[in-house]
């Protein structure tokens, strides 16, 4: 029974928070869209379209992504890491002590990463603008860039473009890969410590196995 009730509230949490991450994504997009127009001719004299483009599209899904997620995930971490430590005090203290410690370090280190990783992001939404960029002078210009036939010079444009994108993407996978790789770390940390400890607890009869 315990299932069948987690199962339907993993569905409902699933479906319905996207729901409400899209209804939002489309929210702001609207109140965007309205504000840009509302802005002045010299806005667009010095902001490129794809650049707005990218905003209204890509970011805008990150944010609903963030902002459903974001409360969801905080809420559900909270309640595991406090009601664990609540039992594991109850059961050995002194185990549950060394267990805090290790958690406190890898919040320390995981929010040290967490800076690199968030500098990463904002340069893949840099290098994504300037690709959109790239595109609408060179897609919205097309007659006059075959007029002139100055395709090569815009293929090569939009080359580098795309190949800083994907060196920013590759910053980006080695900022989440040690991140990952940091946690695994602890948690195997964790375990290990447990078992060592534990086993020392129990030979000294200060816990039950």
């Amino acid at each position: 029974m315990g299932y069948i009730i987690q199962s339907l509230c993993f569905y409902y949490v699933s479906c319905q928070g996207h729901i409400m991450g899209a209804q939002m994504e489309r929210d702001m997009r609207k109140d965007l869209f309205d504000q840009y127009e509302r802005l002045s001719f010299s806005f667009y004299d010095q902001h490129n379209t794809g650049n707005m483009i990218s905003r209204l599209v890509s970011d805008l899904f990150d944010i609903s992504e963030i902002a459903h997620h974001g409360p969801e995930n905080l809420f559900i971490s909270l309640i595991k890491i406090v009601g664990s430590f609540i039992f594991l005090f109850m059961m050995q203290w002194k185990l549950a002590l060394i267990l805090l410690i290790i958690v406190i370090v890898m919040l320390i280190v995981s929010y040290h990463q967490n800076q690199h990783m968030q500098e990463t992001f904002l340069d893949n939404r840099r290098k994504i603008g300037s690709i959109n960029e790239t595109l609408e002078d060179s897609l919205g210009g097309i007659r006059i860039v075959q007029a002139f036939t100055n395709e090569a010079i815009e293929r090569d444009k939009f080359e580098k473009g795309n190949e800083a994108f994907l060196l920013s993407k590759k910053d980006n996978y080695h900022a989440m890969g040690s991140f990952q790789s940091m946690i695994t770390f602890f948690i195997g940390l964790m375990y290990v410590v447990t078992m060592i400890m534990g086993g020392y607890f129990i030979a000294q009869r200060e816990m039950q196995p």
